[in-house]
């Protein structure tokens, strides 16, 4: 049986810590470029509150709501059609060097482009 959504946090505005909340999305599926990645461990990049504070927006704007979380290592789960790396079930780590980030970030799963 697949599962149809997962848990995350996300951040519906700039600000501390007080505007992260836990809520469940759907699981993202992959473009034809992507792996879907079922996350065994994440990161949270220091990065990650100096943008959800709001220090990066000039250049930088967020597209709301915002999922933090850079960096994970888990399982590919799901491979898109024109992927040429990652077969289903192998080891992978995932690090998202560019911004904006992903969809589906820092949750349980994650896109990475293959």
């Amino acid at each position: 049986m697949s599962v149809s959504v997962m848990q995350t946090v996300q951040a519906k505005d700039y600000g501390g810590p007080e505007v992260l909340t836990p809520v469940q999305v759907p699981v993202p599926e992959p473009n034809p470029d992507q792996v879907l990645i079922q996350l065994k461990a994440a990161g949270v990049n220091p990065a990650d509150w100096k943008i959800r504070a709001g220090y990066f927006k000039q250049f930088m704007p967020l597209q709301l709501p915002w999922t933090p979380g850079m960096e994970g290592a888990g399982l590919v789960q799901a491979v898109g059609g024109k992927s040429e790396r990652g077969t289903l079930s192998s080891s992978c780590r995932s690090s998202s060097p560019g911004l904006p980030v992903w969809k589906g970030q820092g949750s349980s799963r994650q896109l990475e482009a293959m």
